[in-house]
């Protein structure tokens, strides 16, 4: 079932963009689960509480697998990719090439 914002927050307490932040919170302290393509790393999604995280894609499909406790919401993020500035592309311009023409490394030319 999918919920609406105010569904959420009735359920779950928290608004989607709270539990958004929330997951990248998580991610930053499991970093493992970024790159996780076979759900090996499914487990550090129970978080406790209502919710259960599921990793998410940079771009790239993930085919994983996850054994989820009952009684759970889940929060899988549509898109998980930011932008950090830094060489080779720190200028906004550079950054903005490279995303036109869809370059994920080298230098920014």
């Amino acid at each position: 079932m999918v919920l609406s914002k105010q569904q959420v927050r009735a359920a779950i307490g928290k608004s989607i963009a709270e539990w958004g932040a929330k997951w990248w919170q998580w991610a930053y302290e499991h970093p493992e689960v970024l790159g996780d393509t076979t759900g090996e790393f499914g487990p550090l999604g129970d978080v406790g509480g209502p919710v259960f995280f599921v990793l998410g894609s940079g771009g790239d499909p993930v085919r994983a697998s996850y054994e989820i406790p009952g009684g759970k919401y889940i929060l899988l993020p549509v898109a998980t990719y930011l932008w950090i500035f830094f060489d080779p592309c720190a200028e906004i311009e550079c950054a903005r090439r490279r995303i036109s023409r869809g370059s994920g490394g080298g230098p920014c030319r």
